[in-house]
């Protein structure tokens, strides 16, 4: 077994192991086999001539499946071998690594059924293939622009010279250019080995672990017993690393790498996303397969296990498991309170369009306008759930404010303003500026909804004050009193009045011009509390 390092070997490795299939006495905690890493390790490997590299591939074959003692010329090679300096291997370690082989060749016991797991299997593979004719390899395929972003590069520095025929520097550029180079060898290989060489996409197996281990399994000619597949499948869980490219610029690989990505027509994402463009009405979209809308799901419901804050857009803007509801009671509140779709509306820090995504749908054209600074939130939610076409019939205004103020409106102003979670992140000096700038765009008749957090709320009493805090402090959180939102609004002309409109941590204000268009007791129950029922992220009942 092999792939670019962090593909997703360990995974299968331990399946076989399971399964009784040797894979070495000596391994690594990601179980490599560390035989194979002190005879093939090395680049010098690749120039050495047919027959010393024959003389190295038997050596192994014959210790993972018939050990026997080494006699001096094997023993003299394994300890020059080890005594050298290698690229992120020391001696000391490959002299440990000679002794347990050469202990090995004393007591080992012979492996009807052996193989072995390093990474880097590929570099020699073709090799290996003439040596051994009943040898079958796996090769592991993960999301490239994902591999680009991994922090186990180790085969780029080693190998990637080799390979791109050039120096490498170590970062995502370079990592996808390894990562395409060795793709498209394998595929020239497989086509040369069809039925020694398997080529296992991991991203297609997180959308179907059944169905490709089931090929895996049979492709290697192993019976299972009744129950262990679905054993196996039901093990198989996606990574938080499955996606995280979509929090970076893709504008930083070459074209030529992103092109041959977009091409590849894989289910899933092994192949890369496509990349995200600058500005939503010149992204490029392709009708989703059933197989990709499953790729999907499964994405979206990794998610829901992410911590808030976390590296992914359905994550980085609050409790990834409430994203869903949080963009769907914001809508439901605006509808209820008049939102037509003639009316225009400013999201203040859209992120990544939680409420957005009903708006779009939901508004004429040109009537949507967000602020929001960190602009791969909502580009990569376009891209990878909403779609772009929707941004190219409905034209958002999406402005990288950093301070979320409501530049560049228009003098017509809009309807609606609502800002979800925002002013739980800002100082009162940032809160009162915001609001001031917020009422200078409303229009006449308009209505401003935000959320805060307020003092006499449940386990607030470690949360600092409002004016404990100065500007932007996400993730950090602060406390204002609802008298002191009502003030901080006086200045800029607007009545800010409570709502029971339901929020799981924060309290809904309403904010108008007009004293005569607050909401009077008996709208205030015509409305409703927005409680969810029978959903037990809410209501433990």
């Amino acid at each position: 077994m092999g792939g670019i390092g962090g593909s997703g070997t360990r995974v299968i490795a331990g399946f076989l192991e399971e399964l009784g299939v040797f894979l070495g006495a000596d391994m690594g905690k990601a179980r490599d086999n560390l035989w194979y890493a002190l005879l093939f390790g090395r680049r010098e490997v690749l120039v050495e001539d047919n027959a010393r590299f024959e003389t190295l591939a038997q050596l192994f074959f014959r210790q993972m499946s018939t050990p026997q003692p080494m006699n001096d010329a094997q023993i003299r090679l394994v300890d020059t071998l080890a005594a050298q300096h290698r690229i992120q291997h020391q001696p000391e370690r490959l002299q440990t690594w000679a002794q347990s082989l050469k202990q090995h060749g004393q007591t080992g016991r012979p492996a009807p059924v052996w193989g072995w797991k390093v990474p880097y299997t590929h570099i020699l593979i073709d090799r290996l293939l003439t040596l051994q004719p009943d040898l079958r390899y796996v090769h592991i395929s993960r999301n490239g622009p994902d591999m680009a972003y991994s922090a186990n590069q180790n085969q780029l520095l080693k190998w990637g010279p080799v390979l791109l025929n050039r120096n490498v520097t170590k970062g995502p550029r370079d990592a996808l250019a390894f990562w395409v180079a060795v793709h498209q060898r394998m595929t020239r290989l497989a086509a040369l080995y069809p039925d020694r060489i398997f080529h296992l996409d991991y991203d297609r197996m997180l959308h179907d672990p059944a169905g490709v281990l089931d090929g895996l399994f049979g492709f290697l000619g192993i019976a299972l017993a009744p129950g262990q597949l679905d054993a196996f499948a039901a093990q198989i869980v996606a990574p938080e690393t499955v996606g995280r490219h979509r929090a970076h610029d893709m504008s930083v690989f070459r074209p030529r790498d992103l092109a041959y990505v977009a091409q590849l027509d894989t289910v899933g994402t092994t192949a890369g996303a496509t990349p995200p463009q600058q500005t939503p009405p010149n992204l490029k979209t392709a009708p989703q397969t059933a197989s990709a809308q499953g790729a999907l799901e499964i994405e979206i419901l990794r998610t829901r296990k992410m911590r808030a804050g976390g590296q992914h857009y359905r994550a980085y803007v609050g409790p990834p498991n409430q994203y869903d509801f949080m963009g769907a009671t914001q809508f439901r509140l605006l509808t209820g309170l008049g939102l037509r779709e003639e009316h225009r509306v400013l999201d203040i820090g859209c992120g990544s369009l939680r409420a957005g995504k009903f708006l779009l749908h939901y508004l004429l054209p040109d009537r949507y306008t967000g602020t929001e600074p960190n602009t791969w939130l909502w580009q990569n939610a376009l891209e990878t759930e909403i779609g772009a076409d929707i941004a190219r019939i409905k034209r958002p205004r999406i402005l990288a404010n950093p301070d979320f103020s409501p530049a560049d409106i228009g003098p017509s102003g809009v309807d609606f303003i609502i800002a979800q979670s925002i002013y739980s992140h800002t100082g009162t000096a940032m809160l009162r500026q915001s609001i001031a700038a917020a009422a200078a765009v409303l229009a006449p008749g308009g209505q401003f909804l935000f959320t805060a957090i307020l003092r006499d709320m449940p386990n607030t009493a470690n949360i600092p004050r409002g004016d404990q805090a100065e500007g932007w402090i996400y993730p950090g959180c602060v406390t204002f009193d609802e008298d002191e939102v009502q003030a901080i609004c006086a200045p800029a002309g607007l009545q800010a009045q409570r709502l029971p409109w339901f929020h799981p941590r924060q309290t809904w204000f309403r904010a108008v011009a007009d004293r005569a268009r607050r909401l009077t007791p008996q709208m205030i129950t015509d409305m409703g509390s927005g409680r969810p029922l029978f959903d037990p992220r809410f209501d433990p009942r």
